[in-house]
Order: structure tokens, then C-alpha cells, then sequence
């Protein structure tokens, strides 16, 4: 009875063995057969076969490599599919799936496809959240792009305009080096340019916002972070020059609306304001001679009448 039982039981398992095997072909074949049409389909079928195969060991390797070797393109065409229906954060998610499975299973050429589109679309989604406000999404889908491409120039600059919006100036500094840093080591002029003249721009605007609440050392060092940004910008220039002289430091205040002056391509108005504050700047320094002379320059439009007053009643010049 012992070997009557042992046959069958043998026989019973080979029955088993056979119609799992067919189940790990049939799974494969299916899966091949939904990649293009439903991929989701095709990666639920081709693991199943994977599973399978697993439990049935030597006898369905073949079967099981090819299904393998089918993954990572049915992650791939998930992540267009995605991306088509602008699921972009799911397409982000389907594309690293196709990275991993390609790195898993050898298929470098879908590794390296999807792993150049993911951090795209990481930063198309940030923009989106930055578009609606949604700052700390944005930062988020940022930082993943930047985990997986460090130099992505256009992810930080993405941050640096949620760090303006936050008015958040630390960290917008931050972004700023970074972005400058990047962008020059890609040879992207394009974002290299427009980070250097939007963050000279903010920078300007919150130092004099700090200069009229007379917190004079923070605008002093906003306003030179703003000239490392661009030197020749004569708004900054100007800028140190209208703080120096609150700080009665006049030598510095001289030198800097003279530099103001030199990068101020506008006319005898234009540059009323910038020897204002030269006449500012000799007066106290005593040097009348050379206010008097600033001031009948700024003796122009709008600042004509605080010019003459200057030189009629106070240095009362010849």
C-alpha cells in the first residue's frame, strides 16, 4: 500500500508541476501580449508569472527570465501612459519602477531613459505646486528631482522662487548659490542669468525695506550679497551709498555713488539722486567745496529743491 501511495503521490505531483508551469507561460504570455495597450495589466501578469515560476524552481527559469527581461519596458510604457494622461506624479513613480526593474534585471538601456525623464518630471510637478501655492509640495518634488540629478539647475532656481514668494531670504540665498553653481557647470546661461539678475533684484528691494527700519548692517549685507550677484549694478551701488551715509561713513558713501555714477547711463535726472547723496557724503566730510559742486548736480527735477536748499541755506554756496 506504501508504493501504491508513493506512486500516485508522484504521479499527482508531476500533474501539479506541469500545469504550474503552464500557468507560468501562460502569465508571460499574456503579460507580452498587454504591454502596449495596458501596461499596469502587462506588470500584474508578468510578476505573477515571476511568482509562480519562483515556487517551481529550475524547471520554469526560461519562462521567468523572459518575463523578467519584459518589466522594465512595461514600467516604461506605464509611465508614458501616465504622463499622456498627465498623471505626472504617477508617471514619475511608474518611470522609477522601470529604473529599478532595468537596473534589477539588466536592461540599461531603459534604465538610463527613465532615469533622465524622472527628475523632469519631479520638477514639472513642483512647478505646478508652485503655480498654485502650494510651497511645500513644491519644495518636496523639487529636493526629488535634485536627489536624483544634483545638477539640475532649473530644481533649485524652481525653489528659489518658492523662497521668494515665502519671502524667505536665507534660504532664497541658498537656492541662489546653488543654482548659480550648477547652471555654470551645465553651461546653462539661460537660468545662470535670470537667477543672478532675480535675486540682485529681490535682494535690493529687502535691503532698503531693512535701510528705512534703520536695521543698517542687515541692508548692508543684503545689498553687497546683491553686487556679488551683479557688481555693476548701479541700484545696489546707490543703495550702499544712501546707507553709508546714515552710518556717517562717508569715505564708503563717496566711493559708492561714484561707482553708482559710473554704471548710470541716464540723464542729468537720472542721476540727481546718485549726487544727492555724493553732496551728502562730502558735507559731512566737510568738504564743501566738492558738496556744493555735487549738489548743483542733483539740482535737477525732483530733487531740485532739496539740492538748493542745500546749497543756498545750508553750505551756502558761490
Amino acid at each position: 500500500m506504501k508504493a501504491i501511495f508513493a506512486v500516485l503521490f508522484s504521479l499527482l505531483s508531476v500533474v501539479a508541476f506541469s500545469q504550474t508551469k503552464q500557468d507560468v507561460a501562460k502569465a508571460y504570455n499574456a503579460g507580452a501580449g498587454l504591454m502596449k495597450t495596458n501596461p499596469q495589466a502587462a506588470i500584474d501578469s508578468l510578476q505573477k508569472g515571476i511568482d509562480i515560476a519562483s515556487q517551481v524552481g529550475s524547471e520554469a527559469d526560461e519562462y521567468k527570465q523572459m518575463a523578467e527581461g519584459l518589466l522594465p519596458d512595461s514600467y516604461y510604457q506605464l509611465g508614458i501612459k501616465k504622463y499622456k494622461s498627465k498623471d505626472l506624479e504617477g508617471a514619475a513613480e511608474a518611470f522609477q519602477k522601470a529604473a529599478d526593474a532595468g537596473a534589477k534585471y539588466g536592461d540599461a538601456d531603459v534604465k538610463s531613459k527613465a532615469e533622465k525623464i524622472i527628475p523632469q518630471l519631479y520638477f514639472a510637478v513642483g512647478n505646478n505646486e508652485y503655480k498654485n501655492k502650494n510651497y511645500d509640495a513644491a519644495i518636496a518634488s523639487f529636493e526629488k528631482a535634485i536627489a536624483i540629478n544634483p545638477n539640475y539647475d532649473k530644481a533649485y532656481f524652481g525653489e528659489f522662487l518658492v523662497y521668494r514668494a515665502q519671502e524667505n531670504t536665507d534660504k532664497l540665498i541658498e537656492a541662489a548659490d546653488k543654482t548659480i553653481e550648477t547652471s555654470k557647470a551645465t553651461n546653462d546661461n539661460a537660468i545662470l542669468n535670470k537667477v543672478q539678475s532675480t535675486a540682485r533684484d529681490y535682494l535690493v528691494v529687502a535691503a532698503a525695506k531693512f535701510k528705512d527700519k534703520n536695521e543698517l548692517d542687515k541692508a548692508l549685507e543684503l545689498t553687497k550679497k546683491a553686487l556679488e550677484y551683479d557688481p555693476e549694478y548701479k541700484e545696489a551701488h546707490y543703495l550702499l551709498a544712501t546707507i553709508y551715509n546714515k552710518q556717517s561713513k562717508w569715505d564708503e558713501a563717496i566711493a559708492s555713488a561714484n561707482e553708482a555714477l559710473k554704471y548710470e547711463n541716464g540723464g542729468a535726472e537720472a542721476k540727481a539722486r546718485i549726487y544727492y547723496e555724493l553732496g551728502t557724503a562730502y558735507a559731512g566730510k566737510g568738504e564743501n567745496s566738492a558738496a556744493c559742486d555735487a549738489f548743483k548736480k542733483a539740482a535737477v527735477g525732483n530733487y531740485a529743491q532739496s539740492a538748493n536748499y542745500q546749497i543756498k541755506n545750508v553750505l551756502k554756496c558761490q
